[in-house]
């Protein structure tokens, strides 16, 4: 009877513990696509280069429309202007298909707790992070939501900063600390399979300096 016991609660136990380790590998459980800093902007002052910035909306418009919500849970992010403020102007090329959103008094994400405590709650463990970069908010996000224990992957059409070279540094920095980067079309679903996410080939305009400052401090 005893060994039957053992065997019964060595098996329960070795199940538990795969379960554990294929979340924390990111095997289950929900993704959401975080879209950072894209807020309307004065005329003439954009928060990255203009060109990115249309490229980016662009392709994050065909990633919502090719996702279902209940599939992939979109969530807007935007810099909170002053202390009253309690809504988020998103630039109006971009789509519109949730009303989750969350204001931040800094460049990371987390800096609302509010976030970490949805994305907990909905059990989402897998983050496409995409938006601005130009005031580090998507390196300073990225890093935070690593210690928080979510998977992360860059998007990388879907990125945008204040010059091109400074966007292939963010992107190699990205690979480099070993976040998963990809292009748009290669998230396909089902979004639970890693096997079917391939790395995308990150732009080669500019050599990364060895010298260059870190982007994630």
């Amino acid at each position: 009877m005893k060994s039957h016991l053992r065997v019964f609660f060595s098996f329960f136990f070795s199940l538990l513990l795969l379960s554990s380790l294929s979340f924390a590998q990111g095997n289950t459980g929900k993704s959401a696509l975080l879209i950072i800093d894209l807020e309307q902007h004065e005329p003439g002052q954009p928060p990255a280069d203009a060109f990115q910035l249309e490229r980016t909306i662009q392709q994050l418009n065909k990633l919502m429309k090719a996702h279902p919500k209940d599939k992939l849970e979109i969530i807007y992010i935007g810099t909170r202007k002053s202390e009253m403020a309690q809504q988020l102007k998103l630039d109006p090329r971009l789509r519109k298909v949730s009303k989750r959103f969350f204001l931040k008094n800094r460049p990371d994400a987390f800096s609302n707790p509010s976030l970490h405590r949805y994305l907990r709650k909905q059990q989402v463990n897998r983050l496409f992070m995409s938006g601005v970069q130009s005031e580090g908010a998507l390196s300073k996000s990225m890093r935070t939501a690593r210690q928080l224990g979510y998977n992360c992957v860059i998007v990388s059409d879907c990125v945008a900063d204040e010059t091109g070279a400074a966007r292939s540094q963010f992107l190699r920095k990205c690979e480099s600390l070993g976040y998963r980067v990809m292009a748009s079309d290669m998230i396909r679903p089902p979004l639970s399979d890693y096997s079917l996410f391939r790395r995308d080939i990150v732009p080669t305009e500019t050599k990364v300096m060895e010298t260059a400052p870190s982007l994630f401090r």
